[in-house]
């Protein structure tokens, strides 16, 4: 008998398999980035219909088999209130999503860094960002990423530059004051991002 597991993650991708399931990615709390069967999801009458669409955060259970991780259950867990139809904040979290799934190593849990996701996203969905601050917002999130994963820490660039770099890292409250941290250092902070992707070769 399998044991059923549950943990909170967030949806990143999904790949049809057959005629009704699909292959959803899911960065989880408790067990990184894993690969999960949905049987039967892409069905009209699918108890699962709607729940694991890309993006959204949902509370999940789930059992480890032959064929390894199949979704059993799922509940959407909201992130307060936004306007889902704001086209500029959803561009940004699928791209988001797109690099998390690029970094992220399957199996491997990272719960700071998902906690940290959590509350950037709670952030973004309720607050009224302008463009500048969304573009704040996305390089703040891509370096939380890249310092959480181990690509930052060791550089150089961090180390000159950690006055700047380290209270923005090692603060956990998201606001825009924290945002306005970056402002006029953004070269600096593409300069430390550009470093660490040519660094990790991913």
């Amino acid at each position: 008998m399998h044991t059923k597991e549950h943990t909170r993650g967030l949806i990143l991708g999904s790949l049809p398999r057959g005629e009704a399931s699909k292959l959803v990615y899911i960065f989880t709390r408790d067990f990184g980035l894993i690969a999960c069967h949905a049987q039967g999801v892409r069905k009209a009458m699918g108890k699962l219909k709607g729940f694991l669409e890309p993006y959204r955060y949902v509370d999940v259970s789930l059992v480890s088999g032959k064929i390894g991780w199949r979704i059993v259950d799922a509940h959407p867990y909201a992130l307060g209130q936004t306007s889902t139809r704001d086209e500029d904040k959803l561009k940004l979290l699928a791209r988001l999503c797109v690099f998390l799934k690029r970094f992220l190593g399957e199996d491997d849990p990272s719960p700071r860094l998902f906690d940290e996701m959590l509350n950037a996203l709670i952030f973004l969905h309720g607050a009224d960002l302008s463009g500048d601050e969304q573009s704040k917002f996305e390089m703040l999130a891509v370096t939380l990423v890249l310092y959480h994963l181990g690509y930052l820490p060791d550089k150089k660039h961090f180390e000159e530059r950690k006055d700047f770099l380290l209270p923005l890292v090692e603060s956990h409250l998201w606001d825009k004051d924290r945002l306005y941290k970056i402002h006029g250092r953004e070269r600096e902070l593409v300069t430390a991002i550009n470093d660490s992707f040519q660094a990790s070769q991913l």
